[in-house]
């Protein structure tokens, strides 16, 4: 109950904001997946429906922005709930001149870990004057489903980092970073990083450069390092990209044996006892102005146990095929596979998505997957969708679709669901202007089920 009181509230104080009339512009996508299907665990019938909002509000005064996202959710079968309340950001740009700064729960993407969602502050400082802008930012993190730590590893955490961008680098890229990560009051790592890339328009192949090295001075070791590059192998017609990385957190030793507050990756050093190196390379060939063909390959490998090691395979091929050549009508045929330590898995997949007729979208998938495990079970999987949808009015799109699966846990597995989407703004004092959503924006269904394995999503 507390969760629709919280919506009321908030449309409460939106109406009082209203009332003063002030200038202020609100923005607002709203997602709204749901589901008819039979339980995962229970063969009882679930009706799960999802409320995603993403919300703004700017032009406050003093130039403030105010943005957040949330989701509720209700399950009508087993009556089950919760709310989750992703990200609420409070932003001030130039209110000190040549700072941005923001504070709330947000993503904080400088450092060398990549984004991290924190309750956190950020403050920038750029000027034309400097070559270079600077950060500075520091927060807790905070973690949602499905990237719950393990009950044993604390929650109590703290980050604090800088990054120092070059602004006036031609057609690329360079920043320094820095990152200090502390768990339960224990420093976990310090990574610093060097972040850079380029593209060469005018040289051969016009190869697009880029890479990256983190190192870890608490621990003195390399944590990250990438190297990889984009290239026109033929002109117009053959585009490639290679890249390879290392990775290695366990900068720890042994220590996070006998204590997992001292694992800075737990999930990977739950599998691993080394370090790990990873190789990508893919191709598209362009064969005609309305076909292309693809493929790609990777390869990690890391040491499972003392003397054993897993070398894994990640690869795939296939055919696009823009009927129209305006992206309104696609086809796509793919052919995958994966090979492991843990198993193999060979499986195709076909989509068809289709915009042509106004107002109305349809799309299908089918993706046939065969896997044998290293416990010696093997079986088939399938998955398929069928969806049709219409733009109702402008800024609403809404969609009817059915799955239809089989796996080794439902012999089958059927599911009835709807997709609605409604993008909305409004200037206070001023007529609405409702937007424009459909499906090719918005994306597919936030919960169908998973891929052809048999998850769920």
């Amino acid at each position: 109950m507390w969760r629709w009181r919280t919506i009321v509230l908030a449309w409460g104080a939106l109406t009082a904001l209203h009332a003063r009339a002030f200038a202020a512009d609100l923005q607002a996508t709203v997602k709204v997946p749901a589901q008819v299907r039979d339980g995962y665990y229970t063969d009882e019938a679930e009706a799960p429906i999802y409320i995603y909002t993403d919300l703004g509000l700017n032009r406050l005064r003093h130039g403030l922005n105010f943005e957040t996202y949330f989701r509720l959710y209700e399950n009508f079968g087993p009556n089950e709930g919760d709310a989750q309340f992703y990200s609420g950001v409070l932003r001030l740009p130039y209110g000190i001149p040549y700072t941005n700064a923001s504070l709330g729960r947000q993503f904080l993407s400088e450092g060398p870990r990549g984004a991290n969602l924190a309750d956190s502050g950020r403050l920038t400082f750029d000027t034309s004057a400097l070559p270079v802008s600077l950060t500075a930012f520091g927060g807790a993190p905070r973690y949602f489903e499905p990237t719950f730590s393990s009950p044993s590893i604390s929650q109590d955490e703290q980050m604090f980092g800088a990054r120092m961008n070059l602004t006036n680098v031609t057609r690329g890229y360079a920043n320094l970073g820095y990152l200090q990560y502390i768990r339960d009051g224990e420093t976990l790592s310090e990574l610093v990083q060097l972040n850079a890339g380029r593209s060469y328009p005018d040289a051969p192949l016009r190869p697009n450069v880029y890479g990256y090295v983190s190192y870890d001075a608490d621990n003195a070791n390399l944590y990250m390092a990438q190297l990889g590059t984009q290239l026109a192998l033929v002109p117009q017609k053959l585009l490639g990209s290679f890249d390879a990385g290392y990775y290695d957190p366990q900068g720890t030793g042994t220590r996070y044996r006998l204590d997992p507050n001292l694992a800075q990756d737990p999930l990977f050093q739950q599998l691993s006892i080394s370090d790990e190196l990873r190789f990508r390379g893919s191709l598209r060939y362009l064969l005609s102005k309305s076909v292309s063909a693809f493929a790609n390959l990777g390869y990690m490998r890391y040491e499972v146990s003392e003397g054993v090691q897993d070398n894994g395979y990640l690869g795939g091929a296939g055919l696009h095929w823009l009927p129209g050549g305006d992206g309104l009508e696609s086809v796509r045929l793919e052919y995958y596979t994966a090979d492991s330590r843990g198993g193999i898995l060979n499986g195709a997949r076909f989509y068809y998505d289709n915009w042509v007729y106004d107002r109305i979208h349809f799309r299908t998938k089918v993706d046939v997957a065969y896997y044998e495990k290293i416990t010696n079970q093997e079986a088939t999987a399938v998955a398929t969708l069928l969806g049709l949808g219409y733009d109702l009015l402008p800024g609403l799109y809404c969609e009817a679709y059915m799955e239809g699966n089989r796996n080794e846990r439902f012999d089958a597995d059927i599911r009835f669901g709807l997709w609605i989407v409604y993008d909305w703004s409004h200037r206070f004092g001023q007529k609405s202007a409702p937007g424009a959503a459909s499906a090719a924006s918005t994306g597919e269904p936030a919960a169908p089920a998973g891929a052809a394995t048999g998850e769920d999503a």
